[in-house]
């Protein structure tokens, strides 16, 4: 009894020196208690729903557009291919783990006769037959966890791949919205710009109708003229940016783009939901790429124990059991037997030239790499919520300035027509205060689809778009 317990402490040791890693695999990130800007962006306390985050804008045609692309988006199909293949693998290095066990078998008829010249004797017609059948087992006894650590690798890689699909999922919904309010902000610029042409070619009416009276000069008239032109050179692209954009939610949402349409409203207001709140240990749990990281860190800590395994002698146990059967023609009615071989075969590293060393290096240097991979992204993710938070906040303000700002264009551009009219104010006086109008409503919208966008930003920031439900 002591000599076993001291024989399996030996193993134990031996086990345990191999798994072990000189790399340590703490972050050397210092998570902050919460984020600076998020109450100076006014983010809701209370916890929002992250993983569909789409419901929270109470919109059914982006929510109707974001299921499609869930269910039929093929990058996402790309992605679950990727999955299967990786969780197949790990279970190809799981199943290595066990024995393994075969059947052979073999079964042969000969018939022969002899004769001689010049017929002198004759023998008859000799019937032969052979059946010979077995099994064989093998088993690799993994003592030193090498094969362990091999399927641990697989599994985490896999767990990893499964986090890079739901990364996917994230990109994929929050595309799909980006592209989706571009679209009405398209829309809504081609809204302003035809108002814009339709106010210009009523001033460029009245200019003409006071030409054409001897009231004022023809440079006046090519003046509004010019203006009209170039505005409709401006307006000529807009179809095409509207209909390209159309086509490439047909592709998000995996739809034949002939064959798909999509109308939006033009007076889609941009009323953004509230600001979601988080903390900063909120990301390690939420975001794929973070929580894909931590994987090929414990990945890549499991090769590092195989390689040093390679230290340690492997067993593998063999068995081949036969039996068989003759039959003979000739006198001798059968003939039968079996028999059973079990054999251990052991494998122990004298001289590799320094190969098991350089792999372990090798293998204690990735696992270095993919924790410095994890810190970096680490560092960026935090970043990315600071930033999303401070300009959401930023453009908060600047879409109350632009409104204050369109009020004030709105009402000069009124008096300036009239002031023009009664010719207190030049023509180009009148023109440019019409452009300044629209000029400050275009921005308006602008800033209201970059607030839209910059919110999709913060989602992604925080991890939301993802369920392993979806």
């Amino acid at each position: 009894m002591k000599l076993f317990t001291s024989s399996a402490l030996v193993v134990i040791a031996l086990t345990l020196a191999a798994c072990s890693t000189n790399v340590s695999q703490t972050s050397s990130v210092q998570l902050p208690d919460k984020f600076t800007n998020v109450q100076t962006a006014g983010a809701d306390q209370n916890r929002q729903n992250l993983e569909s985050w789409w419901l929270n804008w109470n919109d059914p045609v982006l929510t109707n557009l974001i299921e499609q692309g869930l269910k039929n988006n093929l990058d996402l199909a790309s992605a679950q291919a990727k999955l299967e293949q990786a969780l197949a693998q790990s279970n190809l290095s799981k199943a290595d783990l066990g024995p393994s066990l075969g059947v052979v078998g073999q079964g042969s008829v000969s018939r022969s006769k002899v004769e001689t010249e010049p017929n002198v004797f004759e023998l008859p017609y000799s019937n032969r037959s052979m059946l010979v059948g077995g099994i064989n087992a093998s088993w690799e006894v993994d003592i030193f966890g090498k094969k362990r650590s091999d399927a641990d690798a697989a599994y985490h890689t896999a767990l990893a791949s499964q986090d890079q699909f739901y990364g996917t999922q994230l990109l994929i919904t929050a595309q799909i919205a980006q592209t989706y309010f571009q679209l009405i902000a398209v829309t809504q610029q081609i809204q302003v710009l035809n108002a814009q042409l339709e106010q210009l070619q009523k001033l460029e009416a009245y200019v003409a109708g006071r030409y054409n009276a001897g009231q004022t000069y023809y440079s006046d008239l090519l003046q509004v003229k010019q203006q009209v032109a170039s505005l409709k050179a401006s307006l000529a692209t807009f179809p095409a940016q509207r209909d390209s954009l159309v086509r490439q939610l047909a592709i998000l949402t995996g739809n034949v783009p002939e064959k798909f349409t999509l109308v939006v409203n033009p007076d889609y207001a941009f009323n953004l939901p509230a600001i979601p709140g988080a903390q900063p240990s909120d990301l390690l749990n939420r975001r794929p790429d973070l929580r894909a990281n931590a994987q090929l860190v414990e990945a890549a800590a499991a090769k590092v124990a195989s390689a040093k395994a390679d230290y340690y002698p492997r067993f593998t146990l063999n068995f081949l059991g036969m039996g068989g059967r003759i039959e003979l023609s000739d006198g001798l009615d059968y003939a039968s037997g079996a028999s059973g071989i079990l054999g251990l075969n052991i494998q122990l590293p004298i001289f590799t030239n320094g190969r098991i060393k350089a792999n372990v290096v090798a293998s204690n240097a990735a696992l270095r790499q993919a924790m410095i991979n994890y810190d970096k992204n680490l560092l960026q993710a935090l970043a990315d919520v600071e930033n999303a938070y401070q300009l959401q906040y930023s453009l908060g303000e600047q879409r109350s300035h632009y409104e204050q700002a369109f009020a004030y264009a709105t009402s000069q551009d009124q008096q300036f027509y009239e002031l023009y009219k009664y010719g207190d104010k030049t023509l180009g006086d009148a023109i440019n205060a019409t452009l300044d109008k629209y000029k400050v409503q275009l921005n308006l919208i602008n800033s209201k689809y970059q607030a839209a966008v910059n919110m999709l930003s913060l989602y992604k920031a925080l991890g939301g778009g993802w369920s392993a439900n979806n």
